[in-house]
């Protein structure tokens, strides 16, 4: 249990990470209730709200107990949080703009690079079964780089149980993760599109353009099932 000589509140136990996390939740709430004509409001505050229930809780258990599998909580709660933030996201993005900027961003591209970059490396480079595999594992593994970090971290400071640990490596680390991607899902609150796989290539045929060798196809399969996508997509 926690010691009587460190009294702390819910409000207390917040870290920069729930912080951020609020001010967004309170950003899309915002969004969401100007544009209410526009958006399923009722189903948005369901989210919202089950989202700050769990914020609450969360540090409501770290408050009353310094169990190891509470701080454990406390430190990785925030990795299926912030892909319910994203999930949310999409529900409030596309309805309010009605269209995709696709076409600009596309034309971003070709300003900076006079091409598209996936015309260029195809023209550029080869194309072989192994290079699709390593390339596409290498893009699924920036989905667990970030945890796999955060838990060394989290092992290292084990043995420093009673130490506060609202400035060391881990929350800091969370931190700019956090907050990075949550500001990447601003840009998506601006600007949604749906990549240049639907809008450059056939996203039916990648699998015959683009072949792996053992992984491909379910790396694929899990990505696509993680952003709502199956079979063809039409926009």
């Amino acid at each position: 249990m926690i010691p009587a000589s460190k009294p702390r509140t819910i409000l207390g136990e917040f870290t920069p990470v729930e912080f951020v996390f609020l001010a967004f939740i309170a950003i899309m709430a915002i969004i969401s209730i100007i544009n209410f004509n526009t958006v399923d409001l009722s189903r948005i505050l369901i989210n919202l709200g089950t989202m700050i229930l769990v914020i609450f809780a969360v540090n409501w258990l770290s408050n009353t107990s310094d169990a190891k599998w509470i701080r454990f909580l406390h430190s990785f709660y925030v990795v299926p949080l912030v892909l319910f933030v994203f999930k949310t996201v999409e529900k409030i993005s596309y309805p309010i703009h009605g269209h995709d900027f696709d076409e600009v961003l596309i034309n971003i591209d070709r300003s900076l690079l006079g091409t598209d970059a996936t015309t260029w490396l195809t023209a550029h480079f080869p194309v072989t079964p192994i290079i699709t595999e390593l390339l596409v594992i290498c893009y699924f593994s920036y989905y667990f780089l970030p945890v796999a970090i955060a838990i060394e971290l989290f092992m290292r400071r084990h043995n420093t149980p009673d130490e506060d640990h609202s400035n060391d490596d881990l929350e800091q680390f969370r931190f700019i993760i956090i907050y990075s991607l949550l500001g990447s899902y601003i840009c998506y609150l601006l600007m949604p599109g749906v990549g240049p796989r639907f809008t450059l290539h056939e996203f039916s045929n990648y699998s015959n353009e683009l072949p792996g060798v053992w992984l491909t196809d379910g790396i694929r399969w899990l990505i696509n099932l993680g952003e709502n996508i199956t079979g063809t997509m039409t926009t």
